[in-house]
């Protein structure tokens, strides 16, 4: 149970972090 929930959690923090990065790029091109 605790494994899955670990998979779980890194999918959510890559998507954040995903999302972030593609934030920043967009505020440097602007």
């Amino acid at each position: 149970m605790i494994g899955v929930l670990c998979i779980l959690n890194t999918l959510a923090y890559d998507d954040s972090l995903s999302l972030y990065n593609l934030d920043w790029k967009r505020g440097l091109n602007s």
